[in-house]
This record gives structure tokens, C-alpha cells and sequence, in this order.
């Protein structure tokens, strides 16, 4: 017995007990560490969905910048379109650009891709009863199985 009448294994605490602290504290180290980690990479990984989320939007512009180029009508126009887009740089991407290079260099006069002036019109579900309807931006119809309709606004 110690002077202040307690054994010696009474005033300090058990073994059992510090075994049992330390090992909850390294629990928690290595939660914390694995939320460090998960959280790190989870960042990276929409850091990496955004920046191809973005490119698929940037080709997608440039493809729809394209069309609008060559929708002149005539070949040669849409030629001088072209090299117009690719000179001042509203081709941005390297393999179009140089496709788009090699095309004009190889191409004869008179020939190439031309798209008729305001023709773009799209196809697109109507209603819930599954037909298909063609807007014309030309003139705002709505094409039907009936016959033209003027667009509900």
C-alpha cells in the first residue's frame, strides 16, 4: 500500500483502458486520413468530368460553327467560309483545323460540301402521342402528317 491507503494497480489506470484509447485515436486517424483521400480524389475526378464535359461542348459548338460555315448554298462560298474559320481561328481544334487544311488544299474548283441556305429544320417529338414534327425556321411551320400548321407558342 501506498501512503494514501491505495494499492499500487488502483491508481493507475489499467492497461485494458489505455490499449482501448489508444487504438479508438488510430481509428479515428485513419478515418480522418481516409476522408482526406476519398475527398481528394473524388475533387480530382469531377475536376476531370467537368474538363471532358467541356470539351464535348467545345466539338459539339465547333461541329454545329461548321455547318452554319457551309450553309451558303454555293461550294465556293463555303469554301472561302472555311478558310475564312480556320485563318482567323474559329477552329480551335488541331485535327479539324488540319483536316479541314487538307480539304481545301486537295479540293478542286467546284467541288465540296455546300448546305442549302436556311434549310436547317429539326425533327422532334410532339405531344405525347409519338409523331414527329418538322419546324422549318424559313417560314415557322410545323410540318404534319395534315399538312402545315402554324407552331404552337
Amino acid at each position: 500500500m501506498t501512503e494514501s491507503g491505495k494499492r499500487p494497480s488502483e491508481s493507475r489506470p489499467s492497461t485494458a483502458l489505455l490499449v482501448a484509447i489508444i487504438g479508438a485515436a488510430a481509428a479515428l486517424g485513419g478515418n480522418a486520413l481516409v476522408a482526406l483521400i476519398n475527398g481528394a480524389k473524388e475533387r480530382q475526378l469531377e475536376e476531370r468530368r467537368h474538363a471532358e464535359a467541356m470539351r464535348l461542348q467545345e466539338a459539339k459548338s465547333q461541329h454545329e460553327r461548321i455547318l452554319e460555315i457551309i450553309r451558303t448554298g454555293n461550294v465556293e462560298k463555303a469554301a472561302e467560309n472555311l478558310k475564312f474559320a480556320v485563318d482567323v481561328g474559329l477552329v480551335s481544334d488541331p485535327k479539324i483545323r488540319a483536316g479541314i487544311e487538307k480539304f481545301l488544299s486537295e479540293r478542286k474548283p467546284g467541288a465540296g460540301p455546300a448546305l442549302p441556305p436556311g434549310s436547317w429544320s429539326t425533327t422532334r417529338p410532339a405531344y405525347s402521342s409519338g409523331t414527329t414534327y418538322e419546324y422549318n425556321y424559313d417560314d415557322g411551320y410545323i410540318g404534319s402528317p395534315r399538312g402545315k400548321v402554324p407552331p404552337s407558342r
